[in-house]
């Protein structure tokens, strides 16, 4: 049986309240991250990071910006994405992440072991 709990992006105002947690898990995190151009060859890969989107910042790290304008159809975007789980603690299982918009739809799942 599948449990269809929905949790939100984290609000800016969400953000800002747990800052230290933030930066902390931003530094253990940083030895792990990449960076995903390459990863997508049709968006010319290697040649910059594409569209940068943000929606939550902590001070100093630049505007927040409305994704309104998507990059055409092969262009990369990416952006780091927050949420914070109801129980302070994500447990084993897999998770999908939605995107809903009238121009389409994506559902990626996300396992954690």
């Amino acid at each position: 049986m599948l449990d269809r709990r929905s949790v939100p992006l984290a609000t800016q105002e969400q953000f800002l309240g747990d800052a230290g947690r933030i930066q902390q898990l931003r530094q253990n995190a940083s030895m792990f991250k990449r960076g995903l151009a390459d990863y997508f060859p049709q968006s010319g890969g290697g040649h910059g990071p594409g569209a940068v989107i943000q929606w939550v910042a902590l001070p100093g790290d630049g505007l927040v910006r409305d994704p309104v304008v998507l990059p055409a159809e092969h262009a990369l975007a990416a952006g780091d994405l927050y949420f914070k789980s109801p129980t302070l603690r994500w447990e084993k299982g897999t998770y999908r992440l939605i995107f809903d918009h009238m121009n389409g739809h994506a559902e990626l799942p996300i396992r954690l072991e």
